[in-house]
């Protein structure tokens, strides 16, 4: 069998430097997905050395790769639609992750959303989830199997867990909200 390559690139924010660098990874890598990790955009305005949502998204759309795959970070806000549809008019198909699990091959990517911020507009009229993973995740994975070949993509970490992590009995940190999912 062989490897699936999936790019990922998180914080971007638009910057033409930043952009520049992932054209030109997308061209020696060659993967079968590029996966953005949250603030592909920005929602601050602009800045010296930022491209707008035009150049932004013909930057994307021209990627050396055949699938686009989105996860919401807390700058994908107002600034989405017209970004997504920027991107699906110069023919581009994306995929976009909510609580959601995309295959690329034979690699599973689940997209967990994004809390913080306005995330409405990233929705595209799909139902807002509960920030407890647990009311949906555990779904999600009966779904589609365990998470053996699936990557986890997300721009927070999910509520509940990371800061301040607990400790087992050997002294180990762990995240709560994974080692839960996975019982």
């Amino acid at each position: 069998m062989s490897a699936t390559r999936i790019l990922t690139v998180a914080d971007v924010h638009q910057h033409r430097a930043l952009l520049a660098e992932l054209v030109g990874a997308a061209e020696r890598v060659r993967p079968a997905a590029v996966a953005f990790v949250g603030d592909l955009l920005d929602s601050n305005g602009s800045a010296p050395g930022m491209a707008g949502l035009a150049e932004c998204a013909e930057q994307v759309a021209n990627l050396a790769t055949p699938e686009l795959i989105f996860v919401r970070g807390n700058h994908e806000e107002d600034n989405w639609p017209p970004f997504a549809s920027l991107l699906r008019g110069r023919g581009r198909k994306i995929v976009t992750l909510h609580g959601e699990c995309h295959r690329v091959g034979a690699t599973g990517v689940l997209g967990f959303p994004c809390f913080e911020g306005y995330e409405d507009p990233f929705l595209e009229g799909r139902e807002a989830l509960s920030a407890d993973t647990m009311e949906w995740l555990p779904g999600v994975i009966d779904e589609h199997g365990t998470a053996a070949r699936t990557i986890w993509l997300m721009h927070e970490p999910p509520t509940g867990t990371g800061r301040p992590s607990r400790r087992t009995s050997s002294g180990r940190r762990r995240c709560v909200g994974f080692s839960r999912a996975s019982s």
